[in-house]
C-alpha cells in the first residue's frame, strides 16, 4: 500500500494523474492522507487529513490494497454528540460513550458491494471531547474557553479484511442512521482500478467504484 501511494504521490506531482472528477489539489491531499493511514491512532495526523469543518457535512476516505478495505470517517462534534467540548456533565459523558460505541458497530455503519468484509481494525479519535476517558470536568465545567471555542472533528479509522477486494463494487454508507444531523458525506477512493470521489446523503447512500 504505501509503496503504491508514493508512487501515485509522484505522478500527481508530475502532472500526470489519471482524470477524474476530483481536482488535483484535493487529489493531492487524498493520496498524501491515504499514505497516513498506516499511523492509524495518532492525534496529529487525523487533526491534519480531517478535512475541512461544516456542520452537517463528513468526509469519508476509501483505500482499497490487495485484501483490504480502510475507511476514514471525519465528522464535525457537534453534530455527532452535540457538543465541542469536554463534557460537563453525566448526560454529556454518557453521549460520548453512546457516541463511541455506534462508530464502532460498523456493520450499522458501512455493507460492501461485491465481495465480503470483516472489520480487523476500529481506531476512534474524539480529540477535544476526550475528557470523557477521565470522567467529569472536576467543578462542572471546562476551565479551557478557548477550547471550547474551537471547532471540532471526530475521526474514525477502520480496516476491513476482504474475501475478495477486486469484486468490491460499491459501498453502502449509512451513517445518517446514527447521526441524523450529517446530511452529506463526501466519499473519496482510490484503488488498483483508479479513483473517484461523490456525494452520499440519507437519499443516496451508495458509493460506487
Amino acid at each position: 500500500m504505501i509503496y503504491k501511494i508514493k508512487r501515485l504521490l509522484k505522478t500527481s506531482a508530475q502532472g500526470s494523474f489519471p482524470s477524474s472528477n476530483i481536482n488535483s489539489t484535493n487529489t493531492l491531499r487524498f493520496v498524501k492522507a491515504l499514505a497516513l493511514f498506516s499511523f492509524i491512532g495518532s492525534s496529529a495526523i487525523s487533526v491534519a487529513i480531517a478535512g475541512p469543518h461544516v456542520h452537517g457535512q463528513g468526509q469519508l476516505s476509501i483505500a482499497m490494497e490487495a485484501e483490504q478495505v480502510q475507511l476514514q470517517l471525519s465528522m464535525p462534534a457537534g453534530d455527532v454528540v452535540g457538543f465541542e467540548h469536554a463534557p460537563t456533565n453525566e448526560t454529556e459523558r454518557s453521549q460520548i460513550l453512546k457516541t463511541e460505541t455506534q462508530l464502532k458497530d460498523t456493520a450499522q455503519l458501512f455493507v460492501f458491494d461485491g465481495t465480503q468484509c470483516q472489520i480487523s481494525q476500529v481506531s476512534i479519535d474524539m480529540a477535544g471531547v476526550d475528557s470523557a476517558a477521565n470522567g467529569l470536568v472536576k467543578d462542572g465545567h471546562s476551565h479551557d474557553h478557548d477550547k471550547k471555542s474551537q471547532h471540532t472533528n471526530i475521526l474514525a479509522d477502520y480496516i476491513f479484511d476482504c474475501s475478495n477486494v477486486n469484486a468490491l463494487s460499491g459501498l453502502v454508507v449509512n451513517v445518517f442512521d446514527a447521526f441524523p444531523a450529517i446530511t452529506n458525506i463526501n466519499a473519496q477512493w482510490i484503488s488498483g482500478r483508479g479513483q473517484g470521489a461523490s456525494d452520499v446523503s440519507a437519499q443516496a447512500r451508495q458509493v460506487r467504484f
